[in-house]
């Protein structure tokens, strides 16, 4: 073909060769190499390494086009009068072949004068390096990233911890008497506490164990099924549970408690102590409010259970008799509090609704 000087070249043997001439300083014809004793293969590259006489060299790629490799000649490889040689090597995965030296004569170019001085030229290794280079810098930017995650999480278990301890308290102080609406809000309580510090990519886990152990200290939300925990409830307690249950633990330095009800809330909620390595007897004897509120519900922002009922005519409502349950949330900087409210019914079978406070501003109730 024209404008181009095609060669035909062997690799199981070393053949009589066909030399190759230049002149100094000509870099506008490619040279075509033809295999004729091997199949290149589909997904392969090609490299050209030139050793020019004065002992520099240069080694870049090479473009290959079915069964024959293109040079695209760079200046630099024929700057040199005299006899360069050249060699292919095809690359395909950690594999490799490379041809036999082939001759280049560079004859002298009148205009030698007005040419740059030979040089090495390695453009493929240095960007070899350079991709080296970047992944050890994006190495050592995922080192940095897993060490801020592990010291969030750190945070976050902290604030878990404290939330659990705020939780255990509430059920202490309350007075006495229930309602099994309320019996559902200590249980929904524990996992709101969860759904409030979303935003850290928090999850309740699906049990897939026999049994619920108190050896880890934290706060835990499981989803289990009864059948899974026959060894941890008596009779009595798993005839009053659905196919499906939440369990929670609410655990610190080997003590703490555990709470079971029914995820379709149609139980009550059970409640057992973990104290000098032995469980007391599950018991329903949850505490409740006493009395109507009939103020803001703006106003309502300690954390916790409220300790009276919201009526209906109470400013800011959820549009019927309620109980009401706060929770607090402030950043480790101490520079923003949200609050979160949750209200289940009183005596109906309204949905438990909630709404939240970001910014100073309460949303709707949903």
């Amino acid at each position: 073909m024209p404008n181009q000087i095609e060669r035909d070249i062997y690799v199981t043997r070393d053949f009589l060769k066909n030399p190759i001439y230049y002149v100094q300083g000509t870099d506008l014809l490619p040279i075509v190499f033809n295999f004729m004793d091997f199949t290149i293969p589909e997904d392969a590259t090609a490299n050209v390494f030139v050793a020019k006489p004065d002992g520099k060299a240069v080694y870049t790629t090479a473009t290959i086009s079915g069964n024959s490799v293109t040079v695209d000649v760079q200046q630099q490889m024929f700057i040199v009068a005299g006899e360069s040689l050249i060699q292919l090597s095809i690359m395909d995965g950690s594999e490799q072949l490379c041809s036999f030296d082939y001759p280049v004569f560079v004859t002298i170019n009148l205009k030698s004068g007005n040419f740059p001085n030979s040089a090495d030229d390695v453009t493929i290794l240095d960007t070899a390096i350079q991709q080296a280079q970047q992944a050890v810098t994006s190495a050592q930017q995922a080192v940095t990233q897993a060490q801020q995650a592990q010291q969030t999480a750190t945070q976050v278990l902290q604030e878990l911890q404290q939330q659990a301890a705020s939780l255990d308290s509430n059920f202490s102080t309350l007075a006495n008497g229930t309602t099994i609406s309320q019996l559902q809000t200590t249980s929904k309580t524990l996992v709101g506490s969860i759904n409030e510090l979303n935003s850290k990519k928090l999850t309740i886990e699906l049990f897939n164990g026999s049994t619920l152990d108190i050896d880890l200290p934290g706060f835990y939300v499981y989803i289990i099924q009864k059948t899974k925990i026959s060894n941890l409830v008596d009779k009595s307690v798993s005839a009053a549970l659905g196919a499906w249950c939440i369990v929670a633990n609410v655990t610190s330095a080997g003590t703490g408690s555990q709470f079971i009800t029914s995820i379709d809330n149609t139980s009550q909620v059970f409640k057992r102590t973990f104290t000098a390595n032995v469980w007391s007897a599950w018991n329903n004897n949850m505490p409740a409010a006493s009395g109507e509120y009939n103020g803001d519900c703006n106003d309502i922002v300690q954390p916790g259970f409220f300790s009276k009922v919201i009526t209906p005519s109470s400013g800011h409502s959820p549009g019927f008799y309620a109980y009401i349950l706060v929770l607090k949330y402030t950043n480790t900087q101490g520079t923003e509090t949200n609050f979160t409210q949750v209200a289940f019914p009183y005596n109906s079978a309204n949905p438990i609704k909630t709404r939240y406070r970001a910014a100073g501003t309460w949303s709707e109730w949903a």
